[in-house]
């Protein structure tokens, strides 16, 4: 009974200093003001949407070409807003051209980084490789579902 006590005394300190440890503790890295990030870096690649059907006879795609790119720019922010490493350097997304038969996107990132930093980081947090990668990741990560329409085929993925 007396170490089923002692036990449970420990498990009870434990929750409560990390408790405390956690209310208390503020991450610098987590402050930042983003109208110091002016300088902006730009990174331009292409993708294929392999589920998307290209109808020949009519020219034209069976999902709105409007609404296509739009929701394929929002599906690009969300993975650059929501990485930890990139999410605060991060500006937006654009898509400019979809072609050929296959349904290839053309697309244009921009980010934002501070002035006093931007060494550093264009050669390490925002590298071209660190930015390539996140979306690799992303694309690696995701369920290849024959029925979404915006599926990413992570081989044809190109940046430069």
């Amino acid at each position: 009974m007396v170490i089923i006590s002692i036990f449970v005394l420990i498990v009870v300190v434990i929750i409560i200093s990390m408790v405390v440890c956690s209310a208390i503790h503020e991450d610098p890295d987590e402050k930042f003001d983003p109208s110091l990030f002016k300088v902006p870096l730009f990174f331009n690649g292409s993708f294929q949407l392999s589920n998307m059907a290209f109808e020949e006879e009519h020219s034209t795609l069976n999902y709105s070409s409007d609404a296509l790119t739009a929701d394929l720019q929002e599906k690009l922010a969300d993975i650059y807003r929501s990485s930890p490493a990139l999410g605060r350097y991060f500006s937006k997304a654009e898509i400019h051209v979809l072609r050929n038969s296959s349904v290839i996107a053309d697309y244009h990132l921009t980010f934002l980084m501070p002035e006093e930093q931007q060494d550093q980081l264009r050669n390490f947090t925002l590298s071209r490789e660190m930015v390539y990668n996140v979306f690799r990741q992303f694309l690696y990560d995701q369920e290849p579902d024959s029925s979404e329409l915006l599926y990413i085929d992570p081989l044809s993925l190109n940046m430069s």
